[in-house]
């Protein structure tokens, strides 16, 4: 009998455990305590860089860790419609390309800076292709290294009241919410709204019952009436050249992102058969 689940040897990340333990990055003690609570808890076996990316995220707090493991699991068994069919080239994942901008990049500290933006027809844009999409962009940031934490730029220019009304679903933002603050092997630090419009906080307040309350105090607004400057001094970012900052534009970093993507296409097919 052939047992088509994944182990966790097979899901290889960009990264080697042995060196990270040697240089000091997590303490083997750490790993192996993770390890062990795994089994007991009969939850998949993660491999050991996986289990680093959930201790690094949680400052090596094993049982912080734990908890975000059981949290990071509960999510993505609930949701299958955001964590399944991982596939580049689906429909949905199709529609969240063409119907908005996301790239990716790091700061000189080595935290993640994950940027989205939709476009200006927004007659087919989907929240939930978005949120399933954004998902395997952390994913590709995550695969070569464990990051410092995690900023979220979200673009708001060609979002209207009416949009917003019609398409923010509050169980959609609250599975986008909750795992990036709550389940993401990674610390979120900040979200950035840009070119937020005087509704925006209105909204947070109206789906704040179905987030974590925490999450509201990361998340800062930027008006509308912005210039590029004062947007860049405000954020203390590294931004694209489109946002007025020195990174190549984000059509040049989203078809970085893509490429990425393409090349670790067989993670993205073993993570979910190892969940």
């Amino acid at each position: 009998i052939v047992n088509d689940r994944m182990t966790s040897k097979e899901l290889v990340l960009g990264f080697q455990s042995e060196q990270l333990i040697t240089d000091g990055v997590v303490a083997e003690e750490a790993v192996c305590a993770v390890k062990s609570w795994l089994n007991d808890a009969k939850l998949p076996a993660l491999s050991d860089e996986q289990i680093i990316l959930f201790l690094v995220s949680c400052d090596q707090n094993v049982e912080f860790t734990q908890k975000t493991i059981l949290v990071h699991f509960k999510i993505k068994r609930g949701s299958p419609e955001h964590f399944g069919s991982r596939r580049l080239h689906g429909n949905d994942i199709q529609n969240a390309l063409q119907t908005g901008r996301t790239c990716v990049w790091k700061d000189e500290e080595g935290c993640v800076i994950i940027y989205y933006r939709c476009n200006r027809d927004v007659r087919h844009w989907n929240l939930s292709h978005s949120a399933k999409f954004s998902f395997m962009v952390l994913d590709s940031a995550l695969y070569d290294y464990p990051p410092k934490g995690l900023y979220i730029i979200v673009d708001t220019k060609e979002l209207s009241f009416e949009l917003a009304m019609k398409t923010l679903r509050p169980s959609v933002l609250s599975v986008i919410f909750n795992y990036f603050q709550r389940a993401a092997p990674v610390k979120l630090r900040t979200i950035h709204i840009f070119n937020s419009a005087y509704w925006a906080p209105k909204l947070l307040q109206m789906v704040s019952p179905f987030i974590d309350s925490k999450i509201v105090e990361q998340i800062a607004f930027y008006p509308r009436n912005l210039s590029l400057e004062e947007l860049r001094e405000r954020c203390r970012l590294p931004l694209p050249s489109d946002l007025g900052g020195e990174l190549p534009s984000v059509d040049v970093l989203q078809e970085r992102l893509i490429e990425k993507m393409e090349s670790i296409s067989a993670y993205y097919e073993a993570e979910e058969l190892q969940r």
